[in-house]
């Protein structure tokens, strides 16, 4: 499992999205689930945000990963994600209590957000060690 929480577009405050769950015992990482373009049924399109919209972005780059580096396994698939990720040294609001900053680097065990371009050259380093 890789618990995801969501941040918003813009680096500022407001960064983790005031719904999202938050906290190094219950958050892996954070990934885009504020202000994302999606379908909705009958062909229509949204605005939308959402955890449910976070996790799939870290869902996708597992499935990239995979798809471009199969003899990789689960495990590493995970560390992989959870160790390139990109850090904010910035404060933000606290999603339950807008009063109250903290450092962004608090809100989940990695600290950051995931990062596509990083996992993938990542994980071609790993497979090329392995030949």
């Amino acid at each position: 499992f890789i618990c995801v929480g969501s941040i918003s577009r813009k680096a500022d405050d407001y960064f983790v999205s005031y719904f999202s769950n938050f906290g190094k015992q219950h958050v892996d990482i954070f990934a885009p689930g504020d202000d994302i373009y999606t379908i909705r049924p009958e062909n229509t399109f949204i605005t939308d945000g959402g955890t449910s919209l976070a996790a799939p972005m870290v869902s996708g780059t597992a499935a990239l990963l995979w798809l471009y580096y199969p003899s990789l396994t689960v495990r590493q698939i995970k560390e992989i994600i959870l160790t390139t990720c990109t850090t904010y040294e910035i404060e933000v609001k606290l999603p339950d209590n807008p009063e109250t900053k903290t450092a962004f680097s608090n809100l989940s065990k990695s600290g950051s957000v995931v990062n596509v371009y990083k996992a993938m050259q990542k994980a071609k380093e790993i497979v090329a060690k392995k030949k």
